[in-house]
């Protein structure tokens, strides 16, 4: 959640447009709330309207076992 957290006080913006792995859908949606609300307690402002994208993913981790990439 800190992550999130800190995103939102780095963009500093009423509304965001989140997008994530699709693995990770369920745990950003679960801390989404509680980092939403910690942004606006600590920068004093309303909590952002943050959308997450269900459509448009970003691409699947690497595996571990091609990660850099094939091995001659």
């Amino acid at each position: 959640m800190i992550i999130y957290f800190q995103s939102l006080l780095r963009l500093k913006e009423p509304a965001v447009l989140l997008r994530c792995r699709e693995d990770d859908l369920e745990l950003v949606e679960s801390v989404l709330h509680s980092a939403k609300n910690e942004y606006a307690e600590k920068a004093n402002v309303h909590p952002p309207e943050v959308v997450v994208d269900n459509y448009i993913f970003l691409p699947a981790a690497p595996n571990h076992q091609h990660a850099h990439g094939p091995f001659w």
